[in-house]
């Protein structure tokens, strides 16, 4: 009698014995999955906020346009501070080593510079 007890409920019907390496092996998947997502989540908050020191960076070192004589001068100033700018965003980019992004970035660039040079 004691066979039958072990392996029925109270209403009569067989319940199947838990398995528990098949609950560890489930539990370990789940574990693993959520140190994956929260690694994943804190690379994307430390990517954003080395983003926003570098923006705060470049505000506070943006240089005050000086005082030009003639227009010429003034139009090479700005064009050189914007080129400045996207050298300092690509290189950014490549220090993070993504080398894809940097390349995209460099080709819109030249490609703005060439529609306005048309």
């Amino acid at each position: 009698m004691s066979d039958i007890e072990g392996s029925t409920s109270k209403g009569g019907q067989s319940r199947p014995e838990k398995d528990s390496s098949s609950v560890s092996t489930l539990f370990d998947d789940f574990k693993g999955y959520l140190d994956q997502k929260l690694e994943s989540f804190r690379q994307e908050i430390v990517d954003q906020s080395i983003d926003t020191q570098e923006k705060v960076e470049k505000l506070k070192a943006t240089p005050v346009e000086p005082a030009f004589n003639y227009n010429g001068n003034k139009k090479q100033w700005q064009f050189n501070a914007k080129v400045a700018d996207k050298l300092q965003d690509v290189s950014a980019l490549l220090n993070k080593r993504k080398v894809d992004e940097a390349k995209l970035k460099r080709r819109d660039s030249t490609a703005a510079n060439r529609s306005k040079a048309s």
